[in-house]
C-alpha cells in the first residue's frame, strides 16, 4: 500500500492488524514493525483504541531493530554489546589508518552499509563483482581489494569485541532465523516501508513463513529520510499486481501539499520494487495558508527568528504540544531545543528513551528522522540549506 503524507497508511496498517488478529488460530502471532523508535512506540496506543479480541495479546509492535535484539538475543544466549555510533567511527577511522586506505573515510563507512550489506556480499570476490548502483565514485579492482582490507579489519575487530552495529545485528537475525529455520510470526505488518534497509527485508523475510496474507506493507519513496535503497524482489518479497495506492491527503492542505510537489518536480522516486512511482492526482481536501519561507544570512538570526516565530504561534492561541521544531540533524535539533529554552518557552527535545510519550505542554524539538510520523498543527524546519538537505543529489 503506498500513498503521501497524511493519506492514512499507518491507520490502514493498524486496521489490518486488528483484521488479521480476529482471524487467527490460537498460535498465531503477529507483528507490526517500522523502522521509526518514535512510530513503534505510538502504534500500540492506536490499537488500543481499536479493542478487539485479545488484540493486546496477539499483535507484537517493535521497530526493526529491536526486532533483531531480540532474536539475537534469544537465540545466543550469552551477552553482546551494541556498538554507539562514536565507537562504530572510531572503529572504521582505526580501520583505515591501519590498511592505509586513501578514500575518505565517510565514503568507506558508507560503501558498507549500502553495498556490502546491502547486497548481502560475503568475500571479496563477491564484492569484486558486485555492481555499486547510485554510488557514484567509480572504483578499479585494487581500489575494491584495499577496500575489502578495511571491512575485513573492521569485521575481526567486532569479532573479538563481541560487538553489533545495528545492521550488522539485523543481519546476524537474519541468518539465525535462517539456519534455524525458526519462523517466529504468521503475520508481519510493516508501516514505513521505504526506510528499511534490506538487511531489514531479508530479517523479515525469515520472520514469516511465505503464505497468504503474510506480509503487509505501506510506505512512500516520497518520505523516505535514510539513503536505503531496496528492491523487494531482490530480497525475496513478492509485491507485483499486488498494490495499491492512496491518494486523498487527511493531514495537509491542498496549499502545502502543492507547495511541497512543486519542490520534488524533475526528480525521480522509486516503488521499492526497480520501479517508478509518482504523486500524480494526489491530493487534499482541506486548506489554509501556504507555507512560508525565510532566509538568514547566518545561524544567529535563524534562531532568534525561530523564538520569535513559536513565541507567536503560543501568543495566537495554539497548544504548546501542537507545534514542533524539526532539524536535519542532531546537533541543530540541540540548538533549536536550547534557543527556544533560552527564551522561555516551554519545549521538549525528542530522543530515543521517550519517543511516543510526548510532554503535554511542550513544544517538541527533534530530527526529522524522530518526528516523522507525528502530527502538529504547526511546524518550523531549520538548517533549510543545500549541506543538510541536499545530500542524495549529485
Amino acid at each position: 500500500m503506498t500513498g503521501g503524507p497524511g493519506t492514512g497508511k499507518t491507520v490502514v496498517a493498524v486496521h489490518r492488524a486488528r483484521y488479521l488478529a480476529e482471524r487467527a488460530q490460537d498460535s498465531d502471532r503477529i507483528l507490526v514493525t517500522t523502522f521509526s523508535r518514535t512510530l513503534a512506540d505510538l502504534i500500540p496506543d492506536m490499537l488500543r483504541k481499536l479493542g478487539g479480541r485479545d488484540l493486546h495479546d496477539r499483535v507484537e509492535v517493535l521497530n526493526a531493530d529491536r526486532l533483531a535484539h531480540q532474536i539475537v538475543r534469544d537465540h545466543l544466549g550469552r551477552p553482546f554489546t551494541i556498538l554507539r555510533e562514536d565507537d562504530e567511527a572510531a572503529l572504521w577511522d582505526e580501520a583505515i589508518a591501519a590498511t592505509g586506505y586513501r578514500f575518505p573515510a565517510t565514503f568507506v563507512r558508507q560503501e558498507w552499509p549500502q553495498v556490502v550489506l546491502a547486497q548481502g556480499l560475503l568475500t571479496e570476490d563477491d564484492y569484486l563483482a558486485a555492481g555499486r548502483p547510485g554510488r557514484g565514485v567509480r572504483l578499479t579492482a585494487p581500489d575494491r581489494t584495499a577496500l575489502w582490507q578495511v571491512f575485513a579489519h573492521v569485521h575481526d575487530a567486532l569479532a573479538r569485541e563481541g560487538a553489533f552495529p545495528m545492521l550488522l545485528l539485523a543481519q546476524q537475525a537474519a541468518a539465525l532465523l535462517t539456519e534455524t529455520n525458526t519462523r517466529p510470526y504468521r503475520h508481519v505488518l510493516v508501516d514505513e516501508a521505504q526506510d528499511l534497509h534490506p538487511v531489514h527485508w531479508r530479517l523479515l523475510r525469515a520472520a514469516v513463513q511465505p503464505a497468504p496474507d503474510d506480509l503487509f506493507l505501506v510506505g512512500d519513496t516520497h518520505q523516505r529520510v535514510y539513503e536505503h535503497r531496496v528492491s523487494l524482489s531482490q530480497v525475496g518479497i513478492n509485491v507485483r499486481g499486488r498494490s495499491a495506492r492512496l491518494k486523498i491527503n487527511y493531514r495537509s492542505t491542498q496549499e502545502i501539499l502543492g507547495w511541497s510537489l512543486g519542490l520534488l518536480r524533475g526528480q525521480r522516486f522509486d516503488d521499492l520494487d526497480s520501479g517508478a512511482d509518482t504523486l500524480a492526482a494526489y491530493r487534499s481536501q482541506l486548506h489554509g495558508d501556504r507555507p512560508l519561507v525565510h532566509g538568514y544570512t547566518n545561524r544567529a538570526q535563524e534562531m532568534t527568528a525561530l523564538a520569535d516565530t513559536v513565541r507567536g504561534w503560543l501568543d495566537g492561541g495554539v497548544a504548546a504540544e501542537d507545534v514542533a521544531v524539526a532539524a536535519r540533524t542532531n546537533a541543530l535539533a540541540k540548538l533549536a531545543n536550547e534557543t527556544l529554552l533560552n527564551a522561555g518557552l516551554p519545549t521538549a527535545l525528542l530522543s530515543s528513551r521517550d519517543a511516543g510519550r510526548r510532554r503535554g505542554g511542550c513544544v517538541d524539538v527533534g530530527t526529522m528522522h524522530r518526528i516523522k510520523g507525528l502530527e502538529y498543527r504547526c511546524v518550523a524546519v531549520v538548517g533549510c540549506n543545500r549541506h543538510l538537505m541536499l545530500w542524495r543529489c549529485p
